[in-house]
């Protein structure tokens, strides 16, 4: 950001802010410090546009920063390698992709209701992935005496690994405290899966009875009445209408044009 300030000040070129950060979320117990904080308002103000990637995250930064010209752009997906595709499952399977900070993830949270479930059914099967520390929730689910087969635990994956994973699941999972965007219910979505989430920001609120369903933040009770729904409901999503309508908004054509129009406007002006 600095540099970019520095060569609209020298060469008085325009430049725009592509935001993804949470920490401008009140919900986000990271904070800038005095210094950090004058310098990211320096840049913001000097910006020609801001393109926060959800309108959740410009009403964040807008609280921080004042400003006029913001324009919401998504992050995007690669519809080539995320698409749906038919599994042959006997049990829902359900995927959790993430860093797996438990004070953002709410990974525990996940596995409490796991446990609560595993006591009434066992139709199911929950995998949990990611590029953090997993050895911790692997002996928290052993702890919990949760059956090794209805949990599984997995590390850190490519993107054409978190696709295929997609496409052997049946639906994606994710239970944070707070989001910016959440680029994993993107590509779930454009993998035709149906999300359950907490509404904590991003495409959290963009969750709708066709491709998913809501959940209160950290309300374990109503995560647990929402999987025993989902399981029981599985059938009623369309998986190829899931990720068409994704499509529509998160592939690189359409980002890039949104993008191609932004540029275009700010050098002829």
């Amino acid at each position: 950001g600095l540099f970019s300030l520095y060569l609209k000040n020298k060469y008085k070129l325009p430049y725009i802010i592509s935001e993804h950060w949470t920490i401008f979320l009140d919900s986000d117990p990271t904070k800038f410090n005095f210094v950090e904080q004058y310098f990211v308002n320096k840049i913001i103000k000097n910006a020609n546009v801001i393109c926060p990637v959800s309108d959740h995250l410009k009403i964040a930064i807008q609280k921080n920063v004042k400003f006029q010209n913001y324009i919401t752009v998504p992050n995007v997906v690669d519809t080539q390698l995320f698409m749906p595709k038919a599994n042959n499952n006997d049990v829902i399977n359900f995927l959790h992709l993430s860093n797996l900070k438990d004070e953002h993830k709410n990974i525990t949270g996940i596995i409490n209701v796991v446990e609560k479930l595993s006591k009434c059914r066992t139709d199911f099967k929950l995998t949990i992935a990611g590029d953090g520390t997993i050895e911790k929730y692997k002996k928290y689910a052993s702890q919990l005496k949760i059956p090794k087969e209805l949990i599984l635990f997995e590390g850190k994956k490519t993107t054409s690994e978190v696709a295929e994973l997609m496409n052997n699941h049946d639906a994606f999972l994710l239970f944070s405290n707070y989001e910016s965007f959440s680029v994993v219910i993107a590509e779930a979505w454009t993998s035709g899966l149906p999300v359950i989430s907490s509404v904590s920001g991003g495409l959290t609120n963009d969750i709708t009875p066709k491709n998913g369903l809501q959940v209160a933040v950290g309300d374990e009770n109503d995560l647990f009445q929402k999987l025993n729904k989902t399981i029981d409901n599985i059938t009623q999503y369309n998986k190829q209408e899931i990720a068409e309508n994704s499509r529509k908004v998160y592939s690189y054509d359409v980002v890039g044009k949104q993008f191609y129009n932004i540029y275009t406007k700010i050098v002829s002006t």
